[in-house]
């Protein structure tokens, strides 16, 4: 699971996921821009 993770946010794609479903676009806009990162001390 660690893995899968730190590969979506090196990629880039947790960013897209997170905007779809929270961003100021998405039908919910819970949240202006996501000011975090998937991180991990196994990895």
């Amino acid at each position: 699971m660690d893995a899968s993770l730190h590969a979506l946010e090196k990629s880039g794609e947790a960013d897209k996921v997170f905007q779809k479903w929270y961003g100021p676009q998405s039908k919910l806009k819970l949240f202006p821009k996501r000011d975090f990162k998937i991180d991990s001390d196994k990895i």
